[in-house]
């Protein structure tokens, strides 16, 4: 699948507790919907998320993007609906269909 930055369909919403009503940031340009995502615990600038279609994508706040800078390589085909981030190098997921995915360092 090719992916375009300019053909966007998901987004993901970053909220402050001291702004609740207005989006602080808004991380966009992803071509599927975003169906779950979770703050990397060991790199704080990163956001991963789970796609509708099965792939994970990364945002780098810190690049001052708002478009992912990675995606992964492979997909389960299946709407992702968990991602737990166990250490560094290993993102868990599952998918809607019950697949439990270690991503390992698929995420390029």
């Amino acid at each position: 699948m090719d992916w375009d930055p300019d053909l966007p369909n998901g987004i993901v919403n970053i909220f402050s507790v001291n702004m609740p009503e207005n989006p602080e940031m808004t991380l966009l340009k992803c071509q599927s919907e975003i169906t779950a995502c979770v703050f990397h615990p060991f790199e704080p600038s990163v956001i991963i998320g789970g796609t509708y279609s099965g792939s994970l994508v990364k945002w780098d706040i810190w690049t001052g993007k708002a478009f992912p800078v990675a995606k992964s390589i492979e997909s389960t085909n299946f709407l992702i609906n968990s991602i737990n981030i166990v250490s560094p190098q290993n993102i868990i997921s599952v998918s809607i269909d019950g697949t439990l995915v270690d991503w390992g360092d698929d995420i390029k």
